[in-house]
């Protein structure tokens, strides 16, 4: 796998999560997706070296990953905590917190005694055994396995009550953990295999493609609901900007003629397609033909049936618009 897509797709549903940032329990997630974000953006090779040379050398780029990585995974084990607990979950947390302050602490502690002055992303692979990048690893691994098996304990009984998008993201992140468990103790016993040997090659080559797809698969599970709203909005701003072309003609044969109940009479720009001002100008022109069309009544006037559809037509696409108020009414009453 590229060492690039990682990182890019890491970085494309951090971008997705970043609107959420203001949201306290949507935090988690988006510090978990931009500390994997850069993480695997150090696991890239010509990444890894100009950091690691900026700083002085001696695999200091590695720890950095190494801490990063540990700090995701801590992040979206909170995420679903979260996501699962009602209410708060501080008392939940704080074991956690001190848990991977223990762990990370413990890593940065062993650096001194590395002794892997080769810049080199394959690090563990050609320092491993080395006592104190065992320790190091034992501890990173440790941490790994205990994540891992909290964020089983957490998804596993709740995957029969978990339908549609959100069911489909949590067996993503279970696979993704349930991979990482699996793994977490081979990194260990790769470094007493003979350096060389076919065997630990094959477990180099093996546990550096399952932590991509594990972090991939876990940063989109938590992320395909954001990212079907997100689809959802585009779709539905397109079609707005759509509806605000075919709607102008019965705007102008019924509102221009009440132009006090006319709040901007400035005409359609090409240059808010796609743009939200394209719903927001929608609604406004929905709100002045059914203004204009009551006052019209008292004159006798009945719009045409095939206006009449069109406006219904748009009135739904507005219903169903994410930030529109009628859609918050409707998703308030629907919960």
């Amino acid at each position: 796998m590229n060492d690039w897509i990682p990182a890019a797709v890491l970085w494309g549903l951090t971008l997705v999560r970043l609107p959420t940032v203001r949201n306290r329990e949507a935090l988690p997630a988006f510090w978990g997706s931009l500390f994997a974000s850069i993480a695997f953006t150090l696991y890239v090779p010509s990444v890894y070296l100009t950091v690691d040379n900026a700083m002085g050398g001696g695999n200091i780029a590695g720890l950095i990953l190494s801490e990063f990585v540990i700090a995701a995974l801590w992040q979206i084990q909170r995420s679903l905590q979260v996501a699962t607990t009602t209410g708060t979950v501080p008392a939940r947390d704080r074991p956690w917190v001190r848990w991977w302050a223990v762990c990370s602490l413990a890593m940065l502690l062993t650096y001194p005694g590395w002794n892997a002055p080769e810049s080199t992303r394959w690090m563990v692979s050609v320092y491993g055994a080395h006592p104190a990048l065992l320790v190091f690893q034992t501890f990173a691994v440790t941490f790994i396995m205990t994540v891992s098996v909290s964020a089983l304990r957490i998804c596993w009984p709740r995957m029969n009550q978990m339908e549609g998008l959100f069911g489909a993201g949590f067996r993503m992140v279970l696979a993704g953990f349930g991979i990482a468990l699996m793994i977490a103790g081979m990194r260990l016993y790769g470094n007493f295999l003979p350096p060389g040997s076919g065997a630990k090659a094959a477990v180099e080559q093996f546990f550096e493609l399952a932590q991509q797809v594990i972090v991939i698969l876990v940063s989109l599970g938590l992320s395909l609901p954001r990212l079907t709203a997100v689809a959802q909005k585009f779709a539905l701003t397109v079609r707005a900007a759509q509806m605000l072309r075919t709607i102008q003609p019965i705007w102008q044969g019924v509102a221009s003629a009440e132009m006090d109940l006319v709040i901007d009479s400035k005409p359609y720009s090409k240059a808010e397609f796609l743009s939200i001002n394209s719903v927001a100008r929608l609604q406004r022109r929905v709100s002045e033909i059914r203004d204009a069309e009551i006052r019209a009544r008292t004159s006798g006037y009945t719009m045409d049936p095939q206006s009449a559809e069109i406006v219904r037509e748009v009135e739904t696409l507005l219903y169903n618009y994410p930030d529109s108020h009628t859609s918050s009414e409707k998703q308030r009453v629907e919960t």
